[in-house]
């Protein structure tokens, strides 16, 4: 059995435009929810940080950089919203 890992063959360019579109993939999806899901807490996060690191300072750093990546997605998908929105 293929592990996740060997599925995909991601250089950083293509790891961080993958985790940019998720991050607006993931704005998308709360917008259009039929029930509002408030995000997820800081708490979360920091102990999916904790794990990434305990697995290795490599995992760790590009769990965090798929966390920035993801946030640049969501702000840019938000943005890309306002611009859309008809005049007052």
């Amino acid at each position: 059995m293929a592990h996740h890992r060997d599925l995909q063959r991601l250089d950083l360019r293509r790891f961080w435009r993958k985790h940019v579109h998720y991050g607006r993939g993931a704005l998308t999806y709360r917008r259009l929810g039929t029930v509002a899901r408030p995000p997820e807490p800081p708490g979360f996060y920091l102990g999916m940080a904790a794990r990434a690191f305990k697995a290795g300072p490599l995992i760790g750093l590009l769990f965090c950089l798929a966390q920035v990546a993801t946030l640049v997605g969501v702000v840019r998908e938000w943005l890309g919203q306002l611009t859309f929105l008809p005049p007052r």
